[in-house]
């Protein structure tokens, strides 16, 4: 914190208080529940010159907090820093100018792909005057309809017996120890790899999902959907959920519109989807 911005990072003494304004800026989201997620983040490795938490007003006392979770990720053009700013929570004693000055350090990061992956239609309107652009509109919901050639699903460690490159097969198994789902699609052309996040849809009676929160390319799977959701069924999970701008084909179900929207700051992203090592994987929902 400088003289002229109660803004700083967060630090470990600062974890009880933290967790409390992110449970009284989030109530639908138990003290546990922080607890939890702080840890996790706590135990990860960040990477050079990024917060292991994120940031805080402080005024003599914190009033504000925004979690800013940055990971190593590999793009088309090489290796990228993402930092995957969530749960932004303001007391109303603080000034607005606080308010704003604390999500603009959050995304801030030099040379950075900034992102929110669940934007709220309050927060759009300042996220596109921070110069953060539309990722995806909205989400698919539904089953895997097409089959296009043959195709298959590996699993990790049958991927790499067929070639799978171990950076990717890293990433792999480190979400496969967080809970994650980790198919490899093959078909003639190659390896897909793919990440599925666990999730319960709450309806009338509430249905196991999986949404996926990695595939490099969405045209690698698209024409092979049905055998991934047919092994994604198998072991509990019928129904997709895929991040999209519109109905995607290949998947029958529906599409909504302005569902967890996801923004982008900075380098463009360069893959269609990647989510991993973020607020998805380490707070969950």
């Amino acid at each position: 914190m400088t003289a002229d911005s109660p803004i700083r990072p967060i630090g470990p003494a600062d974890l009880p208080e933290v967790m409390t304004l992110l449970t009284e800026g989030f109530p639908g989201r138990p003290r546990a529940y922080w607890e939890v997620g702080l840890t996790r983040l706590g135990e990860r490795a960040e990477p050079p010159g990024t917060e292991q938490y994120g940031y805080v007003i402080d005024h003599g006392g914190l009033t504000g907090v925004i979690l800013a979770i940055s990971s190593d990720h590999a793009t088309p053009e090489g290796p990228r820093v993402y930092t995957n700013i969530s749960s932004w929570a303001v007391r109303p004693s603080s000034g607005i100018l606080d308010a704003l000055q604390l999500l603009r350090r959050a995304a801030s990061a030099p040379e950075a792909t900034v992102t929110t992956l669940s934007a709220i239609p309050d927060t759009l309107k300042l996220l596109r005057r921070l110069g953060f652009q539309c990722w995806t509109e909205g989400q698919v919901v539904g089953i895997g309809t097409a089959s296009t050639g043959r195709a298959g699903v590996l699993d990790l460690e049958a991927a790499r017996a067929a070639g799978l490159d171990e950076r990717r097969a890293s990433v792999l198994a480190n979400h496969a120890a967080m809970g994650c789902l980790t198919p490899c699609l093959q078909v003639r052309d190659g390896l897909t790899p793919l990440i599925f996040l666990p999730r319960r849809i709450e309806r009338l009676v509430p249905v196991r999902a999986a949404q996926l929160i990695y595939c490099a390319h969405l045209a690698d799977l698209l024409p092979h959907t049905a055998v991934v959701w047919r092994w994604l069924a198998a072991r509990g999970y019928p129904l997709m959920i895929v991040d999209a701008s519109g109905p995607l084909p290949g998947i029958r179900g529906r599409y909504y519109p302005g569902r967890a929207a996801k923004y982008y700051r900075g380098p463009n992203p360069g893959i269609d989807c990647d989510h991993t090592y973020s607020e998805m994987v380490y707070l969950g929902f």
